[in-house]
């Protein structure tokens, strides 16, 4: 797991998709994901940006699948779509060099509030973009989960408009399981 606060606000994502790993046998009892997420990273950007979560990964050992966010924070921060474009850009290179086979990409769902309308249209414009570099991935191949379907009509989703609450963070996970199941990923 790679990504920013939308996971390592609560690290709840990550226990749903664990907890629905072990009940599928895909994961032992006491087997975990490394969660290597940061609040406050972006994609394109020093210290621990997203990318280098992923190097950090890689030194650990063999990173075959990735589950990743990204470009929220590139938005909110610094309102730089393009700039988290192309660190993905680069991230996904990186990851077909290592080795990396799989990543299931979770796009953010609409921030709730007035005060988010600037985040909502740097996302709005990222969106399309990141969902075309992903999907027209082949190593690794990416597949692309947008949580707006997900989150559409529950605002118990979120308490402060962006981040999830625990229920938002239990249909994340159950949402990027799907996924998962569905590509086999990790399965």
């Amino acid at each position: 797991m790679i990504g920013e606060s939308f996971i390592a606000a609560t690290h709840e994502i990550t226990r749903e998709i664990e907890r629905q790993a072990r009940a599928n046998g895909s994961l032992g009892e006491n087997e975990s994901y490394r969660d290597n997420s940061i609040s406050g990273t972006t994609l394109a950007g020093g210290g621990n940006s997203i990318p280098n979560q992923y190097a950090s990964g890689v030194q650990e050992g063999p990173v075959k699948v990735v589950l990743m966010d990204g470009g929220g924070n590139d938005c909110l921060q610094a309102n730089n779509p393009d700039g988290a474009l192309s660190a993905a850009e680069t991230l996904f290179e990186s990851m077909a060099e290592n080795g990396t086979e799989q990543v299931v990409y979770f796009f953010y769902p609409d921030p709730i509030g007035n005060q988010f309308s600037s985040l909502k249209s740097c996302l709005d414009s990222l969106r399309p973009q990141m969902q075309a570099m992903c999907e027209g991935l082949t190593t690794p191949k990416c597949y692309w989960l947008d949580q707006r379907e997900v989150w559409d009509g529950h605002p118990e989703y979120t308490q402060d408009g962006i981040h999830p609450t625990t229920a938002g963070s239990v249909a994340s996970g159950q949402a990027i399981w799907d996924v998962m199941v569905e590509n086999c990923v990790a399965q």
